[in-house]
C-alpha cells in the first residue's frame, strides 16, 4: 500500500483514479468507490480514447514508409498494464531511431502536427534534449501534444541508455491492429526510473505508481539480472537507485533489498557529482538549461547550442 503521501495534486485530482488503484490493485473494483473517483475514470477513459484515435493516425502514417517505432509511458501503459480509466495518459510519446527522423517528421507534420520551436530552433531540440514535441492547433482535431524521441533521457544521463540495445531487445506488439514496439521489461524499469528523476520533486507519484504497476505485472517473471547487467552497462546506478528507493518509501517493500544493494555500488567512470549536480539545478529553470548544456556530449553540439544558449541564459540570469 502507499506508505506516503503524494502530491496534493495528484491526490485529489486527475490522478485520483490511480492513486486509489495503486495502493490497493487487487480489491479496487470490488469495493465502493466515491462518484468523484467515478466520474474522474470516466473522463480519464475518454481522453485515452482520444489519444489512442489519434496514435493509430501517427503509427498509420510512419508505418507506410516504413519508420519502426517505440511505444512510450503511458500510450503502453494502458495497452497492456493498467485497466480502463486508471493511468490518465497527457501525451504521446514515441521513440524512433536517429536516422529516421527526417522521415517521420516530415509523415507527422503532413499530419497537420508543427514542431514546438517557441525558443530554440529544430537542430537544437534534436542534438540538445534528444526530442522534438509537437503540437496540433485545437481547431484541426484532439489537441494533443507528440514527444518524437530520439534517445532516452533526462539531462545529465541523456543518451546513456545505448539506443541499440533498446531496439534489439524491444518487443513487438499490436496497437489497433498496426505493429509497433514496447521496451522489453528491464528498459522499461530503467525508463520509469530515470522519468520519476526528471519528475522529482514535484510529480514523481505518477512515476512511482507506474513502476509499482510493472513489477506487479511482471510478478516473478520480472528480470532482475538482466536489469541490473543492463543498469550498469549505461551507467546509471545512482538515478535508478534513487527512484527505486523512492518507490520503496511509497509503497512497503517492493523492490527487494537485494537489488538495492547491488545498485549501490556504481560502475567506473560515472561519479555521483552529476546526480548531486541534477538536484542543484531543480531549483530554477535556467539552472536546467545550463545543466543541459554542461551535459550536452560533443564540442560540436556544445558550439551548435552556444549562440542560442548564451542570450537566452544571459537573459534569464539577468531577471533573476
Amino acid at each position: 500500500m502507499i506508505k506516503v503521501e503524494p502530491t496534493k495534486q495528484a491526490a485529489t485530482g486527475w490522478y485520483a483514479p490511480l492513486l486509489h488503484y495503486s495502493s490497493r490493485p487487487d480489491v479496487f473494483f470490488c469495493e465502493p468507490v466515491s462518484e468523484e473517483v467515478r466520474s474522474t475514470m470516466r473522463q480519464i477513459g475518454l481522453r485515452n480514447l482520444a489519444v489512442e484515435k489519434e496514435l493509430s493516425g501517427i503509427l498509420t502514417a510512419l508505418e507506410a514508409l516504413p519508420v519502426p517505432v517505440i511505444l512510450l509511458k503511458g500510450s503502453h501503459l494502458i495497452q497492456e498494464i493498467y485497466p480502463w480509466g486508471i493511468r490518465p495518459v497527457g501525451d504521446i510519446d514515441l521513440l524512433i531511431r536517429q536516422e529516421d527522423f527526417a522521415s517521420a517528421h516530415k509523415a507527422i507534420t503532413s499530419l497537420g502536427y508543427q514542431p514546438w520551436l517557441k525558443t530554440f530552433p529544430l537542430w537544437i531540440h534534436l542534438h540538445y534534449s534528444g526530442k522534438v514535441t509537437y503540437t496540433r492547433p485545437a481547431e484541426t482535431g484532439t489537441p494533443i501534444s507528440l514527444d518524437l524521441h530520439l534517445t532516452l533521457g533526462p539531462r545529465p544521463y541523456l543518451g546513456y541508455v545505448d539506443p541499440a540495445a533498446l531496439w534489439s531487445k524491444a518487443v513487438e506488439t499490436r496497437v489497433n491492429g498496426r505493429r509497433v514496439y514496447v521496451l522489453c521489461p528491464e528498459h522499461l524499469l530503467i525508463h520509469l526510473c530515470l522519468h520519476l528523476l526528471q519528475h522529482t520533486p514535484d510529480h514523481w507519484a505518477v512515476c512511482g505508481c507506474d513502476i509499482a504497476a510493472l513489477l506487479r505485472h511482471e510478478e516473478n517473471r520480472f528480470p532482475w539480472e538482466s536489469f541490473l547487467e543492463e543498469t550498469t552497462a549505461a551507467g546509471v546506478n545512482r538515478p535508478v537507485r534513487y527512484a527505486l528507493e523512492t518507490v520503496n518509501k511509497m509503497f512497503d517493500a517492493l523492490i527487494p533489498a537485494a537489488i538495492l544493494d547491488r545498485l549501490s555500488k556504481p560502475p567506473s567512470g560515472r561519479p555521483g557529482w552529476k546526480l548531486r549536480l541534477y538536484f542543484f539545478c531543480q531549483r530554477s529553470e535556467t539552472r536546467k538549461y545550463l545543466l543541459q548544456f554542461i551535459s550536452t556530449p560533443g564540442w560540436r553540439e556544445k558550439l551548435g547550442c552556444f549562440p542560442y544558449i548564451l542570450p537566452f541564459l544571459l537573459r534569464r540570469f539577468k531577471n533573476n
